[in-house]
Order: C-alpha cells, then structure tokens, then sequence
C-alpha cells in the first residue's frame, strides 16, 4: 500500500522509491523493505534514515542504530499500535538512544 501512495502522493508530483531488491534501488531515495536485515541493505551507500511503519519491535536495535543514524518509528492513534510504540520507545531509551516525540495527532 504505501508503494502505492508514494506514486500518487499528488497529481503532478511523486516520490521517487524502489523496492531495496529492485535493480533501480541504488539510485533511488527512497528504498521499501519488509525484512529489516535485507542482504542488499547493508550494500546501499546512501540509505542514512530507516522508517519503521511496522508494530514488531527490530530484533537487532544495535545493529541498525550502527548502519541508520536515524529510525523513525511511525505509531498511528490506534490503541494496539499505540501501545506497541510505547514498548519500542521503552526498548529504545533501555538501550541508551536518544530520542524525541512529535505528537501529531492533534495537529490539523
């Protein structure tokens, strides 16, 4: 799905992005990925940001603080995934990572 909204994002713009398998990949800005540990992950130069839309917590924080200075958790207003943020934001600080809180949710 969000392959999907990144191609209709407006009517005369888009955003450019390939799947981290795809053969465009290494030029693209932006890389999808389901498998946080994809071989082709660790072979991408430019990949500096990781944004987590998923509700599991990464099995190896440490490894991808090392290989992404940022990870952006994206957490909805729905309650489980609410409550799955909060555990990986809990996760995080245990391990020492800076963090910051934007809270979007009443923002027009």
């Amino acid at each position: 799905k969000l392959d999907e909204l990144l191609w209709t994002f407006s009517a005369i713009d888009f955003l450019p992005h390939a799947f981290i398998d795809d053969e465009a990949a290494i030029e693209s800005p932006i890389l999808l990925s389901e498998d946080f540990f994809a071989p082709a992950l660790s072979n991408l130069p430019h990949a500096d940001v990781l944004i987590h839309l998923g509700m599991r917590m990464p099995n190896d924080v440490a490894a991808l603080a090392n290989r992404f200075p940022r990870i952006i958790e994206v957490v909805t207003v729905n309650e489980a995934e609410r409550l799955a943020g909060r555990e990986r934001y809990k996760a995080y600080r245990d391990l020492g990572h800076e963090l910051h809180n934007f809270d979007q949710s009443k923002a027009g």
